[in-house]
């Protein structure tokens, strides 16, 4: 426009440099908000009504710093606003695992499923909480579900290994542990657990290739040191 009409230059500058300031106090006010996720989402309280979603993100924030006492006011809020507001259930859950309420945490992690089904990490959290606490078959069903919805999760198919590795189903625990391998060949925990079922299997010359590519991704580990050791007195005899 000032190209155009010189004679409006000075008039420009002048409601450009007003605009700029007239709009930098409540820019900067904003950019305040934006300092964490405390301030975006206590603002985002102040500004909606009924807002579960920001309160569960409160909730969320304070359980991804360990500090669950701050964070469950949050998710109980939360739920007050959406009865059925899965991720808040879910917050719940793996607070009262962390403090060792299991049945609280099952029952949270079961509401949080019945509401949103394919939740993959509520399954594998509760399956792992239940394999701990050896109701096997249940977590089974938790880590088959989990490979309905992502086949080559690399949790479910590591636990499922395991339990049928403790069971003596050594063909299923072989499957899951190279389905594994599969989703990811750097594993020095799943090559450690292959070595195990190897040695359950007298395959003793196997189990040591296995503990030595464990040892080269994990080294310093001790347990796999440790297996490496009795594995290898076992075939030196």
């Amino acid at each position: 426009i000032a190209a155009k009409r010189p004679e409006w230059k000075i008039g420009i500058i002048g409601i450009c440099v007003l605009s700029t300031a007239v709009l930098f106090s409540p820019a900067r006010a904003q950019i305040e908000t934006w300092q964490n996720s405390i301030t975006l989402f206590e603002q985002a309280l102040h500004v909606t009504k009924n807002n579960p979603i920001a309160q569960c993100n409160i909730g969320a924030h304070y359980l991804n710093r360990g500090d669950c006492e701050q964070a469950v006011p949050h998710f109980l809020k939360s739920l007050e606003m959406k009865r059925d507001f899965a991720p808040a259930y879910y917050g719940l859950a793996v607070c009262d695992s962390r403090g060792g309420n299991v049945a609280g945490a099952i029952n949270y992690f079961g509401q949080a499923i019945l509401i949103e089904p394919r939740s993959k990490m509520a399954r594998l959290e509760r399956g792992q909480l239940l394999m701990q606490h050896g109701r096997l078959e249940e977590s089974v069903e938790d880590f088959r579900l989990v490979l309905e919805i992502d086949p080559e999760n690399e949790i479910a198919h590591v636990q499922l290994g395991l339990i049928f590795l403790q069971q003596g189903k050594w063909d299923d625990a072989e499957t899951h542990f190279s389905e594994a391998l599969r989703a990811n060949e750097r594993s020095g925990e799943v090559h450690n657990n292959i070595g195990i079922l190897r040695a359950a299997q007298g395959r003793m010359e196997e189990a040591i290739a296995s503990f030595l590519k464990a040892q080269a991704l994990m080294p310093g580990n001790l347990e796999i040191e440790n297996n490496l050791r009795i594995v290898q007195a076992r075939a030196s005899r």
